[in-house]
């Protein structure tokens, strides 16, 4: 397995305007991000260096634009941080952390319907490959 990217929470507002729009220039991630972020063209550029130089982002140059792409899906980068949360809070024990948000939050009919056939299809036996 790869090491593990550290992505930083600004650097993650721009990854999801990218899973949802690349290829796509510095300027469009700025104009999109512009309600949740008062940040400038060249700020956002910045955050995108740096998710090309952590080799989240790639980016292809067209004239005098440059159109990103992240090389990394949303499903793998949240597996990954998924992974990471529970090796770092709960000693990868999935068990200790449905406990402890458990006892703070009472579990809906629909919360334990949902767990039950969860547990129900990580028991069924698996099928070997051929």
């Amino acid at each position: 397995m790869s090491r593990p990217i550290q992505i930083s929470d600004a650097e993650y507002d721009v990854l999801t305007v990218l899973w949802e729009h690349a290829p796509i220039s510095s300027a469009e991630v700025a104009q999109i991000l512009a309600p949740l972020h008062d940040w400038s063209p060249k700020t956002v550029h910045t955050l995108l260096m740096r998710l090309v130089k952590k080799r989240a982002v790639s980016y292809d140059k067209e004239g005098r634009m440059f159109l990103f792409t992240p090389l990394i899906t949303k499903k793998d980068y949240l597996q990954q941080e998924n992974r990471s949360f529970l090796a770092r809070f709960y000693h990868g024990r999935l068990g200790e952390l449905i406990s402890a948000f458990t006892e703070d939050v009472p579990l809906s009919t629909e919360d334990r319907a949902v767990l039950e056939r969860l547990l129900e299809s990580n028991d069924a036996p698996k099928e070997d490959a051929p």
